[in-house]
Parts: C-alpha cells; structure tokens; sequence
C-alpha cells in the first residue's frame, strides 16, 4: 500500500491516475486497513484534489473519492483533514458548477463534520454556506427525477431564495455560485405565481452581463446559461412577466437600424443564439423563449427575427410552415417600415448603403442594382415576398439613374 503512496507523489498526468484508481480499489476491499498509512494518505490526496493548479476534473475527483473512503475507514483522519485546512477547499467546490465536484465534496463535508472539532460557524455567519447547502439540495432533488413529485413540499423556501438572488451582488463572471446556485433552486420549485418584477429584471441583467457577443471557443456557454434561460422559458408564460421580457429580448425599433442578428445588444444575440451550433441546448432554448414571446404565432415570429432566423427557429422546433403564413409582407412597427427579410428600417437600410456606394465607380453601382433586382425578383417569384421591388423603387424615385452608354466609356477612360 505504501508503494502506491509513492507513486501518488512521483508519477503526473495518467500515470498518477491509474495510481489513484489503485489505491481506490485498495481503500474499497473488506477488512482491517493500516490507520497509519490512510492517515499519510491525506496530506498527498488533499494536494491532488485541492492544492495542485490546472489538475484535470477527472483527477481531482479520482481523489475526492480517495479521501471520502478514507474518512469512513478511519475516524482519526477527519481530524487530519480538518488540520490540513481542506474544509475552506471543499466549501468552495460546493460553489462549482460541476456537480461532481459538488456531490463529492457535501458528502466530504458530512464526514469531516462528524467526530472532529471542525467549526463552521464562521463561513455560516460572514459566507454563505447555509445558501450553498440549500441550493444544492434543492437542485439535486429536483433534478434527480426521482423526487420531482415532492418539490412541491419545497414551496415554503421559494420566498427567502427570491430574497437572497434579490440582495446578492451580481459576481464576476455574472453565473457564478451563489447566483447560479440559487437559479437551479428556483427551477426546481413548481412555482405558480407571477415572480417580482425585480427579480425577472435581475435575471435580464444576469443574462445580457452572461451572454458573450462571440460564441468562438466558448462552447462552455452552454452548461452556464442554460439554467438561466430554462427559467426565463418557464416563467415566459406569466402575462406581467412576459412583457418585460419582450421589452428586453425581442428587437426594438432602435434595434432595426441594423440587421437583426448583427448587432451587440441582447436582442440581436439571442438572435444570433437561435442559430449557433455550438451551443445546442442554449441554441434549442432561446428558439422556445423567441417563439413564445411571439405568441407561439410564425407570423409574429418573423416580425420579431426577421425571415432568415424565423425560417431557422421554425425548422429547429419541428414547426411546419408555408410562405403565407410567414406574414412576410412589409412590417410596420411603430413608425418605421421594416425589411420583412433582414428585421432592418428601410430608412436605415438607405444610410447604410451610402458608404459602400461610396467608392464604386458608376457601372459598378448599375450591375449592383441589376444584381439585387434580380435576386429581389426571384425572390417575389417564390411566394415569399409579396412587396414592391425596392430597386425598382429607387429608380422610379430618382435614387437610382440609369447608366448612359457614354458613363461607361468616361468610367473606363
């Protein structure tokens, strides 16, 4: 046993893995184990699993496993472990967004608080231990499945959970215990009643301060704004609640002096979320939210995303539909006359193109326009648009003139 022990110290990467898993297997097999040498064990597993930097999740609960097999085997190491100070190490990954890492070290926790002199109370006074034992305990419960029914009997902590996400300071990154933590308790309460109109515009701000402009690299996005855009989707359905949602989710008419989805406010990306392959269940998420803030209504969805997500969000959810009911016709929104295609102004489309008119020479500007009234026509000839060629529209209004055979030989010269 004690060569194992060794080896924890010498070998690195899957060598010391395969040593873990040996000593795991040891601490596992019936009989009397050597107290002495499971008590050396803790100080060498205790850096594995708390003190060592940029360890692998599998390593590190390779050894959390480690430890809680030698706390139940021997007493005399609880105290040990409380010595070597790992109990602030565990409190910490209670916080982790890992649930590995939270199970292993709440069962840890329990161990090293039984038959020591451990004392907790200054982390219940001045952290927030009792919020992270609480959270914890209520997400697993209701996410387990198991005991999904019984949530309902959790209904009575729904008032100080709301309280505690209320007083918090947002943290940094914005989903970070105990937010997070306090996020997964409220969805796994069954919850009737509208929430406080404060707590849904913390949760908008939790999402705009969470939700990157760039998804490159960032497939970890995923597992970190998921809970939270699961409980938006939830609470969606509340009529008080979903008008400030719309308010900050869906595009307004400042959002249209672009084309939706290009943008960096919250809007435009989630529009852009509603298409981003990298993050599938984020991306399958906020396609529910924007079809229910629609009304559950394709022609309203289109008003909201323009056409080119709408279509996106309509096949991402199995959802049959056919140009006509797309309501892809000119939308008016407030004021403004938008472009059914891209969610733009009109008004704003024009000055946009001004700077890349700009430096093209006069023949270049005609094959341009010749370029979009054809696409245009093409794609009035499917059904899909039933609106005025805004080509054609700009030449009968003068925007447009057409080429003179002596413009392209002056062009040329």
């Amino acid at each position: 046993m004690r060569h194992i022990l060794k080896k924890l110290e010498a070998e690195v990467g899957s060598e010391r893995d395969a040593a873990l898993e040996q000593f795991l297997d040891f601490t596992r097999r019936p009989g009397k184990h050597d107290c002495t040498i499971l008590g050396e064990s803790i100080a060498i597993l205790g850096r594995g699993a708390f003190a060592e930097p940029n360890v692998s999740p599998a390593t590190r609960h390779l050894a959390l496993r480690c430890i809680n097999n030698v706390l139940y085997l021997s007493k005399p190491t609880r105290q040990l472990f409380v010595n070597s100070g790992f109990p602030k190490a565990l409190i910490e990954l209670m916080q982790s967004n890992d649930p590995d890492d939270v199970s292993l070290a709440m069962r840890l926790m329990l161990l090293c608080s039984i038959d020591t002199k451990l004392d907790l109370t200054p982390h219940f006074e001045r952290g927030n231990l009792a919020e992270t034992i609480n959270s914890n305990l209520l997400s697993t419960l209701g996410a387990s499945g198991k005991y999904e029914s019984q949530t309902y009997r959790f209904l009575d902590s729904l008032p100080p959970i709301l309280e505690m996400l209320e007083n918090v300071p947002v943290p940094s990154p914005p989903l970070s215990p105990p937010v997070s933590l306090l996020i997964s308790s409220l969805l796994a309460i069954p919850f009737d009643d509208e929430l406080p109109s404060s707590i849904v515009d913390k949760l908008l701000d939790i999402l705009d301060l969470a939700l990157p402009a760039n998804l490159d690299n960032r497939e970890d996005v995923d597992n970190i704004v998921s809970p939270l855009m699961a409980l938006l989707l939830r609470i969606a359905g509340q009529p008080e609640t979903k008008l400030r949602l719309c308010a900050r989710m869906i595009a307004s008419d400042n959002d249209r002096t672009t084309a939706l989805g290009r943008g960096d406010s919250l809007p435009h990306r989630l529009i852009r979320l509603s298409a981003e392959i990298t993050v599938p269940n984020l991306k399958q998420l906020t396609a529910f939210i924007l079809f229910k803030l629609s009304d559950e209504d394709p022609r309203q969805l289109i008003t909201n995303v323009g056409y080119g997500y709408g279509v996106g969000i309509s096949q991402s959810l199995n959802m049959p539909f056919w140009p006509d009911d797309l309501g892809t016709r000119q939308i008016v929104i407030g004021e403004s006359n938008v472009n059914p295609i891209t969610g733009q102004r009109v008004d704003a489309e024009a000055a946009d193109s001004q700077p890349a008119l700009a430096g093209m020479t006069q023949e270049e500007k005609e094959r341009e326009a010749e370029r979009l009234f054809v696409l245009f026509e093409r794609l009035r000839g499917t059904g899909v648009v039933d609106i005025e060629n805004p080509v054609a529209r700009a030449m009968r209004s003068g925007h447009v003139e057409e080429l003179q055979d002596d413009s392209s030989d002056d062009a040329n010269s």
